[in-house]
């Protein structure tokens, strides 16, 4: 049976925080993302986790740990790929739109409010 040693771990883990880090870091995609592939590649992510604990139950380290670790490469890519939509929505320099319905006045609100904590016994 062949296992990771120490060093192969303590690679494969700053690989994946690297990636991790990376994929954090980096600027959303320009274009938005199809959803539909979005969620395709999360569930081949969620895939290779499956494949690691079916891996891990039968004493195969080596394959359990490639399963994982290409599991988190895939969601973390598919996590910046989905950002793409925050481009779109963070570039805009509009105002947002008032909400329709009646307006809430929170200064009276706030009044009111320290009146009735004064006016209470603690």
């Amino acid at each position: 049976m062949l296992t990771l040693s120490l060093a192969g771990k303590l690679l494969i883990t700053l690989a994946l925080l690297s990636v991790m880090v990376v994929s954090l870091r980096l600027r959303p995609p320009r274009r938005l993302v199809d959803r539909a592939l979005v969620l395709r590649l999360m569930s081949v992510g969620l895939a290779t986790y499956l494949v690691g604990i079916s891996a891990s139950m039968t004493f195969r380290p080596t394959l359990a740990a490639i399963s994982y670790a290409s599991g988190v490469v895939i969601c973390s890519l598919t996590v910046w790929l989905s950002r793409g939509s925050d481009a779109s929505v963070n570039d805009s320099s509009e105002e947002p739109p008032e909400p329709d319905g009646p307006q809430f006045d929170w200064d009276a609100f706030e009044r009111e409010l320290s009146d009735y904590a004064r006016s209470t016994p603690v």
